[in-house]
């Protein structure tokens, strides 16, 4: 049987293995053959015997330097004699046997060649755990820098000596998802008090029903440059990916981006903010950030918001519709200097624990749409300057709990000019105001609930001939009098933007014909435009251009020559007797 499984010896010898084992369980099998012989044939030596069959094994144990191991003749036992040409020949003079003994050393090989199959079986088991023993080839990721440490059924982070400029994170190192805390292992490598070294910033995307890598520890100031007490402007960052990292741990973002100028555009969207506590300053400075995509955010443990959006100056559309605000205390500059967002719907936000709104919207100064209904200011203390310099403000809608402060710097009304006049006015004429004073001083006698009010600033038109005096009936105007010229007569569809009622008989009879003359020559009603609400005549018409005679009758009207009523709405009027 040939041997030809070896080991190593310690000194680095091949070393026979299972020797012992072999020769003396051959030594057994050939034993019980010669015992059932022996009555018929000569004993041939045992020695002799157990030579023929380990000689050739011994011959390829020997070790190449020709040191025998100790091992191996330890495991024999007792020496075994120099194997000759001689014995190899009595060996071979193998008595011959009778039919009924030959079933003995049949049986006697197929028991060897068992052993030698369970010997091998246990040399390949051992070579097996050898194998496993060996160090595994290195990750990928070892090359690019990253080393970790294999947490069974995650891998973490712990340091990266890779190529700062363009980092990407691996979302797999050996088959399992990563961890990493960005602040301990990468903050002070991409940006720190001395310089902003990282251009490129990207976590990739783990597969469809995968694990994504996972960020833990604090996001704070990661990519800002501080100085010892504030920051200056990161001028390297141009890129920033973080797929579909999962953030749900993270706590604070405060001065996440702080002045990262060359950064224009980012998609936060799938961020899990749930435990987000602190956005303070996040992207405060990023004068070049066009396009933001915070939807979704889960902002319900918030409580800073203060200078968020600071300086974001290329900023023109900003969604923030279904944020919980509930927990902020600070709002604080919170869009200052916002000066390209020119709608901002903050409609639904929960502010009933913001304790601040200082400058809030400070410097917006292309904002013309805010919307902040819903609003409860009942807690704030300070709305120092929150509207100042956002002098293009014309709409705003608030709601009945919003209570302005002192010094808050919302715009004034422009200056009037010729026969235009602007107002305040609220919820499509329900009421106007000629200053801002006058429209917040309303404002906070609101007395009811919960109830939202849009205020917008309209240029109205004064009336097309001056005379007309009115009363302000809230979504209309009365006209109570007129003391213009009669003889050519324009009743206007509308006053300061209201829509107009009038009552002819009373206003106007006696100026157009009356017992001594008749003097109007044309009369017109101005027609309302399409989908407005046209004049409202009131009253009654009787005897409207007649000219009595003081007995009871009349005298012919020789001076009117066209009336137009337009599209004026005579609904009301139940008496026409005598108008013409």
């Amino acid at each position: 049987m040939e041997m030809n499984k070896k080991r190593m010896g310690k000194n680095g010898e091949r070393i026979q293995r299972f020797v012992y084992k072999k020769i003396n369980k051959q030594l057994i099998s050939v034993a019980g053959s010669v015992l059932i012989v022996l009555g018929s044939y000569a004993v041939v030596p045992l020695q002799v015997l157990a030579t023929e069959t380990t000689t050739e094994e011994a011959a390829q144990a020997q070790p190449s330097n020709g040191v025998l191991s100790t091992v191996a003749s330890s495991e024999l036992g007792a020496e075994t004699p120099p194997t000759t040409a001689n014995q190899e020949g009595a060996a071979q003079e193998t008595p011959p046997t009778t039919t009924d003994d030959a079933q003995a050393p049949t049986e006697t090989e197929s028991k060897a060649a068992d052993e030698a199959e369970i010997s091998e079986e246990t040399d390949q088991q051992a070579d097996t755990a050898k194998t496993r023993a060996q160090p595994q080839p290195q990750s990928d990721a070892a090359d690019e820098g990253w080393e970790y440490e294999n947490r069974g059924t995650y891998v973490e982070i712990t340091e990266y000596t890779g190529d700062v400029v363009n980092i990407t994170i691996p979302a797999k190192i050996e088959g399992l998802p990563v961890e990493i805390n960005l602040g301990t292992v990468l903050k002070e490598k991409m940006a720190n008090e001395n310089e902003a070294v990282t251009e490129t910033f990207k976590i990739e995307s783990a597969g469809e029903g995968e694990t994504p890598v996972k960020l833990v520890g604090t996001f704070r100031e990661l990519f800002a440059c501080p100085t010892g007490g504030g920051y200056y402007s990161n001028t390297t960052l141009t890129s920033v990916d973080f797929e579909n990292a999962d953030c749900s741990e993270i706590q604070d973002m405060n001065a996440m981006f702080f002045g990262c100028i060359q950064l224009k555009d980012l998609n936060l969207s799938s961020w899990n903010t749930s435990k987000v506590v602190n956005l303070n300053s996040m992207f405060y400075g990023c004068t070049q950030l066009k396009d933001l995509n915070l939807t979704g955010w889960n902002t319900s443990k918030v409580q800073n918001m203060s200078d968020m959006f600071n300086g974001c100056s290329e900023l023109k559309e900003l969604d923030l519709t279904g944020w919980n605000t509930s927990k902020v205390q600070d709002m604080s500059a919170m869009f200052i200097d916002c000066i390209q967002l020119k709608d901002l719907n903050l409609s639904g936000w929960d502010t009933s624990q913001v304790q601040t709104m200082f400058g809030m919207f400070f410097g917006c100064s292309q904002l013309q749409s805010l919307n902040l209904s819903g609003w409860d200011t009942s807690q704030v203390q300070d709305m120092g300057r929150m509207f100042f310099f956002s002098d293009n403000l014309s709409t705003l809608t608030l709601s009945s709990d919003f209570e302005f402060k002192d010094n808050t710097g919302l715009r004034g009304l422009p200056n009037d000019s010729g026969d235009t006049t602007y107002r305040w006015v609220k919820d499509d004429f329900a009421a106007m105001y000629d200053s801002t004073t006058a429209f917040i001083a309303a404002h906070n006698d609101l007395t009811e609930t919960a109830t939202n009010h849009t205020y917008k600033i309209k240029a109205l038109d004064n009336p097309t001939a001056e005379g007309w005096w009115f009363d302000d009936k809230g979504t209309y105007m009365e006209i109570t009098s007129y003391n213009g010229d009669p003889t050519n007569i324009t009743v206007p569809a509308k006053i300061y933007g209201k829509p107009v009622e009038i009552n002819l008989g009373t206003v106007l009879k006696e100026k157009m014909a009356n017992e001594n003359e008749a003097v109007t020559k044309t009369f017109t009603i101005e027609s309302a435009g399409e989908g407005e609400t046209p004049v409202k005549l009131v009253g009654t018409f009787k005897a409207l251009f007649a000219r009595p005679t003081g007995s009871g009758g009349y005298t012919p009207n020789t001076t009117l020559t066209s009336a137009d009523f337009g599209n004026a709405d005579c609904s009301e009027i139940q008496d026409m007797s005598y108008m013409f």
